[in-house]
């Protein structure tokens, strides 16, 4: 991927659909600054709740007590990166996504309708979303990183993006573990391929939208 998203000042990295897009020149760079940090925080904290919700319901569908235990691993994860997301955006005023309500009912459904399915459904929506998740979370690192490269350290939102990235780095790796997991029940059936597409689709609409409102 390439380097200097933000030393452009004509230039910021879109992360739904990978491509440069302008922003505008008046921007100073606090305010890009601010723009990302409210970005990333608030489309974090949308991400990390429909996680919550899909591994919740998938929990709660599957029958085998191994399959729970499982996928509840994977809960247990997420539930800390949700609190992580919800503490910072209270702490710094940022509300959460407008779509809230619509993304977890839609993710509690995906979590009902694959678990129902059964645990290589499940497995193959879990490799749909962290396959997008963990692109994500990369592209946000790299902008992140970006930002650290040319400001001081005594500027008010240094340690905001140095605390953010750490944390960032921690949950990619465990989105990592959760896509490789999945990603090993996934075989030539069309349908488990489909379900694999289609969760990262929806994934994606969600992290795009996400970012907007």
């Amino acid at each position: 991927m390439k380097r200097g998203i933000f030393t452009n000042k004509t230039l910021t990295y879109n992360i739904s659909n990978n491509k440069f897009i302008k922003i505008k020149h008046y921007m100073n760079i606090d305010k890009r600054i601010e723009v990302l940090i409210d970005e990333i925080i608030r489309v974090n904290h949308a991400g990390e709740s429909g996680a919550k919700q899909i591994y919740k319901y998938q929990a709660k569908a599957l029958k085998s007590e191994n399959d729970k235990n499982q996928i509840k691993a994977m809960l247990s994860q997420e539930l800390v990166h949700l609190e992580y997301f919800d503490k910072i955006g209270k702490e710094l005023q940022i509300r959460p996504t407008l779509m809230s309500l619509i993304w977890n009912i839609g993710a509690s459904s995906l979590g009902v309708i694959t678990g129902k399915i059964g645990i290589k459904a499940v497995m193959s929506c879990t490799a749909g979303v962290e396959k997008v998740i963990q692109k994500h979370y990369e592209c946000q690192l790299l902008q992140i990183d970006d930002f650290l490269n040319i400001i001081n350290q005594d500027n008010k939102y240094y340690k905001i993006l140095q605390n953010l990235k750490h944390n960032i780095e921690i949950f990619l790796q465990d989105e990592k573990e959760h896509y490789e997991c999945g990603n090993e029940y996934i075989n030539e059936s069309m349908m488990f391929n489909v379900i694999k597409e289609t969760s990262s689709v929806l994934t994606k609409f969600a992290v795009f939208i996400s970012t907007k409102i």
